[in-house]
């Protein structure tokens, strides 16, 4: 399938590797800014000193790296000797919004970029740029940085700040070709174009990674197409299920840009002690308590 037909009901169920001519057709009917044929991945570190960076209180999982004048210049120089040495190395070709494309444009493209300066509570000083990083279950992930230089490169751009100095890189950074749209914007809770109810999204297409989460989107697309064909309302699953957890993350991500691999489904919340031994335990009774009702729910679903 190369175009969509808006006239009848159509799944998109891509991964990344999309045909080209069906990816400027999503971009028609679903707008180009919702549409991506490349998409940046950003770097994970274990081991970083969080106690030289400011947690603002209402932000749990976010930690903020500010920065003045001269720190951020020391910063650039770093990536500008980086990308000095990717050159000799004969890499002269940079993607767009990477690091390096960035810095070689100018001084404050990156700050302009990923860093920009915001409004920390305490501060004295209003920050020249600001380092913006997400802590997840498995490492800390820096926000907004994608870039295609060598590990080692990168390696040397990350320790050279603060609190990096016995970091260890978990996941480097990288920019990927890819077919993926701004599910945030595009589909509503059914996995339903906002643009055209005929047309239906499954798959990694949507922002995630992995061939369960992949799956679990298709399940949840097939059982409301069930639906919508027999003009019977269509029912999502419950947030409380994995099912409904992977979509819920989908559609109320805080991030505008999307990002390949979706992390942190909201599956395990506050209350719950990770210590717990028997936490996978009360999670698949939690799940299957909730499907069961959805089950219910579906079979009695009532007409339009």
């Amino acid at each position: 399938m190369q175009e969509l037909n808006p006239n009848e009901i159509t799944v998109v169920a891509t991964g990344y590797c999309t045909d080209a001519k069906l990816l400027n057709s999503l971009s028609y009917y679903l707008g180009n800014m919702n549409c991506f044929d490349k998409i940046l991945v950003y770097p994970k570190f274990m081991g970083i000193d969080e106690s030289q960076f400011v947690k603002v209180e209402g932000t749990r999982e976010r930690l903020y790296f500010p920065m003045n004048y001269q720190e951020y210049i020391n910063f650039i120089n770093v990536i500008v000797s980086a990308i000095n040495n990717e050159k000799e190395n004969g890499n002269s070709y940079f993607i767009e919004n990477t690091i390096e494309w960035l810095v070689e444009k100018g001084k404050d493209y990156l700050k302009n970029y990923a860093m920009r300066p915001i409004y920390i509570p305490g501060l004295t000083e209003r920050p020249y740029a600001v380092l913006k990083m997400k802590k997840t279950d498995s490492g800390i992930r820096i926000c907004d940085f994608g870039s295609k230089l060598s590990e080692e490169n990168q390696i040397k751009i990350f320790k050279s700040l603060k609190g990096f100095e016995n970091a260890e890189l978990i996941k480097k950074a990288d920019v990927t070709n890819s077919c993926l749209v701004n599910s945030k914007f595009v589909i509503n809770e059914f996995n339903q174009s906002v643009q055209n109810e005929n047309i239906f999204l499954a798959g990694s297409l949507l922002g995630i990674s992995g061939m369960l989460d992949s799956m679990a989107t298709g399940i949840v697309t097939g059982l409301c197409i069930n639906k919508f064909f027999n003009d019977l309302q269509m029912i999502a699953p419950p947030k409380q299920s994995c099912l409904g957890a992977i979509n819920n993350r989908i559609l109320s991500s805080n991030e505008i840009k999307p990002e390949i691999y979706a992390e942190d489904y909201g599956i395990i919340d506050e209350q719950m002690d990770l210590d717990d031994v028997n936490i996978v335990d009360k999670l698949y009774a939690r799940s299957v308590e909730y499907l069961e009702k959805f089950k219910e729910n579906y079979r009695n679903g009532k007409h339009v």
